[in-house]
């Protein structure tokens, strides 16, 4: 039975974010458990960042035509997940509840807000980080103003 914890306060009592860690298969107790579960998180980093690479490369891995790029970018992540359900499924003998489809919605909702922000930070500091490097320090706010107005987001 897998440790839910939800009984801590902020966020992860509200029910936004859930940690879920498996006791069972190459998870459970007993001896070498670090390096089983150290392995178990490298073959699933592994596997990820093949998945992502393969996303944006295999057409041009496997020489395809152009029109094929949508499709290989929708359908390597679907069966990337698949892979993975059955992996975990295998495992760690536990149900997939991280991807379950009546969270979906809420989470790609957060995921995206938590996205922008970040990608907004990372524009704002490259601003101030030009500005200061051309030493125009008193108009950091009307250039800022202006650029997040005319850049293509």
């Amino acid at each position: 039975m897998p440790f839910k914890l939800n009984g801590s306060p902020g966020l992860i009592g509200a029910g936004i974010f859930r940690l879920e860690v498996g006791d069972t298969g190459v998870l459970a107790a007993g001896r070498w458990l670090t390096l089983r579960a150290a392995v178990w998180l490298g073959f699933h980093f592994t596997f990820a960042a093949l998945a992502f690479f393969a996303s944006l490369e295999l057409g041009d891995w496997l020489h395809l035509t152009t029109g094929t790029a949508y499709p290989i970018a929708i359908l390597v992540p679907a069966v990337a997940l698949a892979i993975y359900a059955v992996a975990v499924r295998i495992g760690e003998r536990r149900n997939i509840g991280e991807l379950g489809l009546l969270r979906a919605p809420r989470d790609l909702i957060v995921g995206g807000l938590i996205g922008c922000f970040i990608t907004l930070s990372l524009f704002l500091s490259g601003c101030l980080a030009f500005l200061i490097s051309r030493g125009d320090i008193g108009s950091i706010c009307s250039t800022i103003l202006f650029s997040a107005r005319t850049y293509p987001l």
